[in-house]
């Protein structure tokens, strides 16, 4: 049996400009890998990320807690 790891849709900002970029995020044991249409990867670690909610039915915003403003939020 090979189980699939859990998939969510989402928006990449990467704290530098307004752009939003669509992404697709994998949650494994240890991180979150962000996959971009480009097939572009990247994988943060759960220590490394601040989490926290836009309202009590709104989406989830995670955003990295090291090495820049780079955020994504729940489409």
């Amino acid at each position: 049996m090979n189980p699939t790891k859990p998939e969510f849709s989402g928006t990449f900002y990467d704290g530098k400009s307004a752009n939003k970029y669509p992404v697709k995020l994998f949650l494994t044991k240890a991180q979150v890998e962000l996959v971009f249409p480009d097939g572009r990867r990247i994988s943060w670690l759960y220590p490394n990320l601040k989490v926290s909610k836009t309202g009590s039915a709104g989406p989830v915003h995670l955003e990295r807690a090291i090495s820049g403003p780079n955020t994504i939020s729940e489409a």
